[in-house]
């Protein structure tokens, strides 16, 4: 695999106004959209809110990132985010 030029791809959606109800509907969740690239190094950071609720997600190749580091990745940024709380 051809390495990619960059480590991480960020993108702004932008801001979606989602209703919490249409009629007799009501949506309970929304979680963060997902996508991997096909060229190297495709590591990408989702986030979104909905209903007061942060959704986190982190998409890589393994050969890029392998589990044991994606895990404590996020086991760091849990670890940040409580301070933050605290």
């Amino acid at each position: 695999m051809d390495a990619g030029a960059h480590d991480f791809t960020f993108s702004n959606m932008g801001y979606a106004t989602i209703q919490e109800n249409y009629g007799p509907v009501e949506v309970e969740v929304i979680y963060s959209p997902v996508t991997i690239f096909p060229f190297g190094n495709p590591s990408t950071l989702f986030a979104s809110a909905f209903r007061g609720q942060l959704d986190f997600m982190m998409t890589s190749d393994e050969h890029f990132l392998k589990y044991e580091e994606a895990v404590m990745l996020k086991d760091k940024a849990m670890e940040l985010l409580k301070v933050q709380l605290d």
